[in-house]
């Protein structure tokens, strides 16, 4: 076994909180040839669904490219190059039987987040965080804006507040942009997952940026947990953190029983 190889399991260990070297020989890398191109669509499944359909299943609904965490994760078949070619796939993504988020990927350390991109699946997927166009592409040099005072955000209740569809069920609202440089969410509000303080079953997306994000209320049944990939979530800085907004890198949607010790510390307390 080479050296690369060992690194792969390495992480695979880490990644399935293993404590020794038992690995079943059902926990296997599937390798795809990336032909090179720019835009490529994510090799791992949605978490929805559990599990069972990928990029492929979308070709044949196109209908569901209209939501943007979609379009994140197969931008090639959405024809959503030009947004997402070479940013992060935004859907929850299953990788080794366990349900992750590219911001939990990003979060990893130097050594660790390489060996995580040299795998094809989690490189397609999270671009952004693995380099896949490339650390010296040129950005576009943004049109100058007129400087706006931005508004006092309150870290407890703008997460609440992003739910301008007025969801009262299961379902996604999507915050746009106002305009070229103007982040989706509130100014200042930096990219993580916030839960809806008011309620246990729904989270905000913040992109921190100008790329849309999104206000979810989960299926029913299910509570959003702030810590569901366990070691790998963690509290983002300051205000927006523990005691604040509450937010983190990564999380997801799980049974009440099945709720992490720190998912149930936060407002209201689920």
């Amino acid at each position: 076994m080479n050296i690369e190889s060992i690194r792969k399991l390495l992480f695979l260990f880490i990644l399935l909180g293993k404590t020794s070297f038992a690995i079943t020989r059902t926990i296997v890398e599937e390798v795809f040839e990336v032909d090179g191109e720019e835009c490529v669509d994510s090799q791992t499944n949605f978490d929805a669904g559990g599990g069972r359909f990928g990029c492929p299943v979308i070709g044949d609904n196109i209908q569901y490219c209209n939501n943007d965490r979609v379009s994140s994760h197969c931008p090639l078949t959405c024809d959503a190059c030009d947004l997402y070619a070479c940013e992060d796939s935004t859907f929850q993504f299953t990788f080794a039987g366990r349900s992750l988020l590219c911001i939990t990927i990003e979060s990893l350390s130097e050594e660790l987040l390489e060996t995580a991109c040299a795998f094809d699946a989690i490189s397609t997927t999270c671009r952004a965080s693995c380099g896949h166009c490339g650390i010296d592409t040129p950005q576009p040099t943004p049109s100058p804006t007129p400087e706006v005072t931005p508004q006092p955000v309150d870290p407890s209740t703008f997460c609440e507040n992003l739910n301008i569809c007025n969801l009262d069920g299961p379902g996604n609202c999507q915050i746009s942009s106002s305009g070229p440089g103007v982040s989706s969410c509130p100014a200042g509000v930096p990219l993580g997952y916030y839960p809806d303080l008011s309620r246990c079953d729904a989270y905000c997306f913040c992109s921190g940026s100008e790329v849309p994000s999104t206000y979810s209320i989960v299926a029913s049944g299910l509570l959003w947990d702030t810590h569901a990939q366990g070691a790998l979530n963690s509290y983002l800085d300051g205000v927006w953190g523990e005691n604040g907004a509450w937010g983190t890198n990564g999380g997801g949607a799980v049974f009440p029983l099945r709720l992490s010790a720190e998912g149930q510390q936060r407002p209201p307390q689920c």
